[in-house]
């Protein structure tokens, strides 16, 4: 009851034109629907929700930090009911891909827990998904090893990369671990 009057006063304050359902959200849960949002990320994100309810221009009022405006705009105006994070994610993903199914697989995929401070690579990342459509299952198994790969070198690159290298690559990384797992159960256990 106390969220929908906190979303009901919200428009009544600030809605001059009607925004996408992942904005309304920080009104109903400022929480984050489960997620340990910060005070920080709330204030951003109900900022957000007031420009563009008054009509303001998001780019210009921070979004264009993260965003080009062709974001911007898929942002305001998402393809389904998807989080905050996925609706980023589905925004950068529309700005390359032609097909939406594609942008949906991308938004959902394991890229839409990316923090923001890490928007740059995991762009080229959305670029490089885009350009080589896989499923959603594939993009995270190649996430989790692309996300390794980065950590270790941070001046891994995804250009000029093609899609079957990089499996192989991914497969090599996975067989690594799959051999380096005894040793550190050993180690665990000796300790």
């Amino acid at each position: 009851m106390v969220r929908r009057l906190r979303l009901a006063a919200a428009r009544h304050l600030f809605v001059r034109y009607l925004v996408a359902e992942h904005l309304e959200r920080v009104w109903l849960d400022p929480t984050g629907f489960g997620a340990q949002l910060s005070a920080d990320e709330i204030n951003l994100r109900k900022y957000w929700y007031i420009v563009a309810a008054g009509g303001g221009s998001l780019f210009k009022e921070g979004a264009g930090t993260w965003l080009t405006r062709k974001e911007v705009h898929a942002f305001l105006n998402p393809l389904g009911s998807l989080s905050f994070e996925q609706v980023i994610w589905q925004s950068i993903a529309r700005s390359y891909a032609t097909d939406s199914d594609l942008a949906m697989w991308i938004a959902r995929s394991r890229i839409a827990q990316t923090q923001r401070t890490e928007l740059g690579f995991w762009h080229e990342a959305v670029r490089f998904f885009s350009a080589h459509p896989v499923t959603i299952e594939e993009i995270d198994d190649l996430c989790d090893f692309i996300a390794d790969a980065y950590r270790r070198d941070r001046r891994f690159s995804l250009k000029g990369r093609a899609l079957a290298s990089l499996n192989r690559q991914m497969r090599a990384w996975h067989r690594d671990l799959e051999a380096i797992a005894p040793i550190e159960a050993a180690r665990a256990r000796a300790q």
